[in-house]
């Protein structure tokens, strides 16, 4: 015996079980920036439902980043990133970074992956301010941003 279903019927368990799954959708984006004709630069941290030149350059539910091991292989935020503490993140050697809350119980936050995409934003003083997106995160930390 075959059990027959309609489209209708398909289409719609489809729907229900897609809208049950968890995920985590890309949820916050570390870019390397600098002025050109200026020479600054700084690490900035945006969400990813932030991506703007709001956020890089405004401070805009922006969170500065710095480099706190001279092996490239630990980063920790300085400032709060969506109401979240510092974070804690640490290169693996497949390239991949895994971060955790500063001082926390030590479960793992989310993930972070190398991604290259470059913003060009044009700042008050008329500076040309260039971007380089490093790495795309996936968590929930930032996901009511």
């Amino acid at each position: 015996m075959y059990l027959t279903m309609k489209p209708a019927h398909s289409l719609a368990l489809l729907v229900m079980a897609a809208l049950t799954m968890p995920s985590a959708l890309a949820d916050f984006h570390v870019l390397a920036g600098r002025q050109i004709g200026t020479g600054g630069k700084d690490t900035v941290v945006c969400p990813s439902n932030f991506f703007n030149c709001k956020c890089f350059l405004d401070g805009q539910r922006r969170a500065l980043a710095v480099l706190a091991d001279p092996t490239g292989t630990k980063i920790s935020t300085i400032e709060n990133l969506c109401g979240v503490g510092p974070l804690d993140f640490y290169k693996l050697p497949d390239g991949h970074w895994d971060f955790y809350i500063h001082n926390g119980d030590g479960s793992l936050q989310g993930r972070c992956y190398k991604n290259i995409d470059i913003q060009d934003c044009k700042g008050n003083d008329g500076h040309d301010n260039i971007f380089y997106d490093q790495m795309v995160c996936y968590s929930y930390i930032c996901g009511h941003a």
